[in-house]
């Protein structure tokens, strides 16, 4: 067992779990019988070396009911290079797979990447965890079938019953599957199921999803059942050689259960709360909002490469002055989505759902390809040098971003000096070492660089004095207390710090003449905002 075939041979054949290995071309490198009886019924392991991932991908989307979306997702999160788990599919025929998604890098460079998929709608205790637990709830078929059985259960006190359906996640047992053993991971699934039906009734309570839980409880509130939940799985309990705490999290709806069908939609809002509370780790009761949110999260990203590719995204340009003189001398780039059937989304809407799903370096690709490719039609309006925003993200991903930019500017026959690159003062202090690595080769490479909402983040002068940086950006709640003496005094001695380290100052959101004037007196050399020029796309400007 020397090569490296024959080990991961030996790690993946028995496992139930689909394992996909593909190499840095995506080419299948390695899969197991597993991946071969979901994905290609009747072929070998082996025949499947060699073949092209994408093209695989493509032939496999009709097994799902939302085929296009399937497919789409799958590329941006190659595309992302982020790990990505608990991503669910449902097949056309009923079925539900649950998916992770593992990269491994190598100075930035994807050199090999794994897929492993679970059937979670049609599991038994025992193919999780190699043992069998509790005879009566061995199998089941996702949460559909857990809403059946609970419809068929529940004692309706009338067509217009009300009933709270609460989720309970485990988000211990895989670290209790690694340390102690699958049949430890076994009993703690059976003990808190368990424990939950000794609470609510056995009659109210099913294992739904791998180590998810639902209680179903008339006539309380979920307040009141997660009040219930923590009085008994917040004590402390021995698992494997342990005494240990659970960890978990709880989703709620609450709304009419008098059929099996909108106990499935409870089931459903509260599946959308869990994903929330995963996040936040907050109890989260679904509501309006969150569902609208919720739908918006997964149209996004269904809809997201789509919508690059086919025009649906632009640029708007913000110009930037010279306070004194107020000459235009830059603009800053501004993404824009006009959704075909949502209509116009704003950026703060839509950008923090792509970095959520880890597709932010998808999109600034994106935007400086689009932004080089319109300096050329800025330069006749006098416009000589545009801002392009970086999400953290790309920073922080492994990408090559000296690389993107000489790639964009070579394009489109632009000057690197005409490219301002923004990031924010609290993207420098998330990752500190390789965020200031990265702003290094781009200054040292002729890229100007402006840090972005100065003032509100952590930076300190020990860290700023290091940054290479030929812009603070002020961010605007300075400019909307520019009235106050404390604020005016903040807002020189930044001045003159910036000008010490080789910098100016910039204001954003300046939205009237008398803050204009203030900033003057202040120092600041340059400004951007709605009295100075409202964003507009190129073709717009005349």
């Amino acid at each position: 067992m020397n090569s490296e075939p024959d080990r991961m041979r030996f790690i993946f054949s028995n496992l139930h779990e689909a394992v996909l290995v593909e190499d840095e071309n995506r080419a299948v490198k390695y899969a197991n019988e597993a991946f071969s009886r979901l994905f290609a019924p009747g072929v070998s392991p082996e025949q499947l070396v060699g073949a092209d991932c994408d093209a695989a991908a493509v032939a496999s989307a009709p097994m799902f009911v939302d085929a296009p979306g399937w497919l789409t997702r799958t590329r941006a999160i190659v595309a992302a290079q982020h790990s990505v788990q608990g991503d669910i599919c449902v097949l056309a025929d009923g079925r539900v797979l649950e998916r992770d998604y593992f990269p491994r890098l190598v100075d930035g460079v994807v050199v090999e990447q794994m897929w492993v998929y679970r059937d979670t709608s049609v599991q038994s205790t025992e193919s999780e965890t190699g043992s069998d637990v509790n005879d009566q709830d061995s199998s089941y078929r996702g949460w559909e079938a857990a809403a059946e059985k609970l419809a068929q259960r529940i004692r309706l006190d009338g067509d217009s019953c009300q009933a709270s359906v609460v989720l309970v996640k485990l988000l211990v047992l895989e670290r209790v599957n690694s340390e102690f053993g699958y049949r430890a991971g076994d009993e703690l699934i059976s003990d808190v199921l368990s424990e939950l039906r000794d609470l609510f009734g056995e009659t109210y309570v099913e294992r739904v999803r791998g180590a998810t839980f639902a209680v179903v409880v008339q006539g309380q509130e979920p307040a009141e059942v997660f009040s219930r939940v923590r009085g008994r799985l917040d004590l402390s309990r021995p698992v494997g050689q342990q005494i240990m705490l659970l960890r978990y999290v709880l989703g709620a709806a609450h709304g009419s259960a008098a059929s099996a069908a909108e106990i499935e939609a409870l089931l459903g809002d509260a599946f959308t709360a869990l994903s929330e509370a995963i996040v936040t780790f907050a109890d989260v009761v679904c509501d309006e909002e969150l569902r609208t949110r919720s739908g918006m999260r997964f149209d996004i990203e269904a809809r997201l490469q789509p919508a690059l590719e086919s025009g649906e995204f632009e640029l708007f340009f913000q110009p930037i002055k010279e306070l004194t003189t107020m000459k235009v001398v830059g603009a800053e780039s501004l993404i824009r989505w006009r959704h075909t059937e949502r209509g116009f989304i704003p950026a703060a809407e839509f950008i923090p759902i792509i970095e959520k799903l880890g597709l932010a370096a998808l999109v600034d690709r994106w935007v400086i390809d689009r932004a080089c490719a319109d300096l050329p039609r800025l330069a006749d309006h006098g416009i000589m040098r545009v801002g392009i925003n970086l999400s953290p993200q790309t920073f922080a991903s492994g990408h090559d971003v000296l690389q993107l930019l000489l790639d964009a500017i070579a394009r489109h026959g632009v000057a690197r000096e005409q490219l301002v690159i923004e990031i924010t003062e609290t993207a420098v202090t998330a990752n500190v070492a390789r965020t200031v690595e990265v702003m290094r080769g781009l200054h040292e490479a002729g890229f100007e660089i402006a840090i972005d909402d100065f003032g509100v983040g952590a930076s300190s002068l020990g860290l700023l004095k290091d940054l290479p940086f030929d812009y603070l950006k002020l961010d605007k709640s300075f400019i909307d207390d520019v009235e106050q003496e404390r604020v005016q005094g903040l807002i020189k001695a930044m001045c003159v710090m910036a000008g010490i380290l080789g910098g100016e100052v910039v204001a954003e959101g300046i939205e009237d003449l008398h803050q204009l004037e203030i900033l003057r007196a202040c120092g600041v050399q340059m400004g951007q905002g709605y009295y100075l020029g409202r964003p507009e796309p190129v073709t717009g400007r005349t």
